[in-house]
């Protein structure tokens, strides 16, 4: 009976031996899977780590490009306003009426009106001493004075052009439904004996007319408002007065046809220049 207590005794605790084997095994297993998934978890860990090393590496270059790219906005801001500033110092120059200063007193002065100290007439007058030479360097003058406008302003006529330093007087070349014609804008040096030498009335005609198209195409850009020009243009009349209806004898109305285009000179020759950026 002992032996076979003792027998009962050595299979329970072999049995109870081979369990705890087996328990142990899968322990063991179960240490592995734990020690891959801590080797997964460390390697990813080193991999994130090193990746958030990358992106301050990188987000401290953007702060930098961020702090260069302030302080070059900050300088290119400075240097545009530093342009525009110039560019509105250029604008409220003048530059027509630096080399052309045009004086239009009241008509009823008395006074001729004058570009550069030059008298501005229709005709001679041989008590005041205005000469056709003096009448013709004055018209000499408005014609470069236009014609720098129109350089300024990008505007060139269809139909007439300006010829401002040609002997004796500067010219008209007129080009209307393909008629080509001269025309002096000044007037005869040598007029026959007794008679006053007067400007073309055709001459006049065309100028109005190239007056006319400039300041249409200087108001129709918005450089300035058409309430600011003093006498109202088309393309043949100044201020209500249609020039194409004025006999050549008439000079009281062809002399205020004349005033009525220095009042407009003096306001071409003080626009603003149009510069675009």
């Amino acid at each position: 009976d002992n032996e076979s207590a003792i027998h009962w005794a050595l299979d329970s605790f072999q049995m109870e031996l081979n369990e705890l084997t087996n328990v142990c095994n899968e322990q063991e297993k179960e240490l592995r899977l734990l020690q891959n998934l801590m080797q997964e978890q460390s390697d990813r860990s080193k991999l994130i780590s090193a990746q958030e090393d990358t992106v301050f590496h990188e987000l401290n270059a953007l702060e930098i490009n961020a702090l260069n790219f302030s302080e070059e906005s900050h300088f290119v801001s400075k240097g545009c306003a530093t342009v525009m500033e110039e560019i509105q110092s250029m604008t409220d120059v003048k530059l027509t009426s630096i080399p052309f200063k045009v004086v239009a007193q009241s008509q009823s002065s008395g006074h001729y009106p004058t570009i550069n100290n030059l008298r501005l007439a229709y005709r001679t007058n041989e008590k005041s001493g205005l000469t056709a030479e003096e009448i013709n360097c004055a018209w000499a003058q408005v014609a470069q004075l236009v014609n720098s406008v129109c350089g300024l302003n990008n505007f060139n006529s269809p139909t007439i052009r300006l010829i401002p330093l040609s002997h004796p007087c500067a010219k008209l070349l007129t080009n209307t439904s393909g008629d080509q014609s001269v025309h002096n804008l000044g007037c005869d040096a040598t007029p026959a004996p007794g008679c006053r030498s007067a400007l073309p009335t055709a001459s006049l005609v065309s100028f109005v007319s190239l007056l006319s198209q400039l300041t249409s195409h200087i108001i129709f850009n918005g450089i300035v408002d058409q309430s600011t020009l003093p006498n109202p243009m088309s393309n043949h009349s100044i201020n209500n007065i249609d020039v194409t209806k004025i006999v050549e004898s008439d000079v009281a109305r062809w002399s205020c046809v004349v005033f009525c285009i220095a009042e407009n000179l003096r306001w071409l020759s003080k626009l603003p220049i149009d510069i675009h950026i």
